[in-house]
């Protein structure tokens, strides 16, 4: 099965995926805006990453987690951070550890913008925020959440420029 590029399409929405029944995600449009907390700001590099622990036990494709990694690619991954420098692709999302991806690319936070954690009972967010891509061709402001009930939310700000990602779980 071979998947070709679609053009990022979601500016200015939002998604919400909740675990079914099956052991996967069911996904939905979303309504509401970014969370406004962003809460404290990470200072990583171009690909970095930030074990990050969370305020209750995340379950997630069968496990209970208590961290999630922040990497500066628009991403979290669990059990460990993601630093390669290999090409953000949907294989490397598909065979590599489990991951949140509201907008895996190219991303350098050391060059513009911030990256931001919010860690509360209720939510665990990060928010890119205006970080260019490694040419800096154009930046992403996008939200990921996780929640205690295992959902994942994610956001889109309609001034996103850049218009190649990866967006999934795996």
């Amino acid at each position: 099965l071979q998947v070709g590029p679609n053009p990022f399409d979601l500016a200015g929405a939002a998604l919400r995926f909740d675990p079914n029944g099956r052991g996967g995600y069911d996904v939905r449009r979303s309504t509401g805006g970014f969370r406004p907390d962003l809460g404290r700001r990470l200072r990583l590099a171009d690909d970095a990453t930030s074990e990050e622990a969370l305020a209750f036990a995340f379950p997630y494709y069968g496990a209970a987690r208590a961290s999630a990694f922040v990497n500066s690619d628009g991403n979290l991954t669990f059990g460990e951070g993601d630093v390669a420098t290999t090409a953000r692709s949907l294989g490397r999302v598909l065979t590599g550890v489990p991951r949140v991806a509201p907008f895996f690319a190219d991303l350098d936070p050391s060059a513009g913008g911030g990256i931001f954690v919010s860690a509360a009972p209720d939510a665990f967010s990060v928010t890119w925020c205006a970080v260019p891509d490694f040419d800096n061709t154009g930046r992403v402001t996008a939200q990921a959440t996780l929640l205690p009930g295992g959902g994942v939310e994610m956001r889109f700000d309609s001034a996103t420029t850049l218009r190649d990602a990866v967006v999934a779980l795996s």
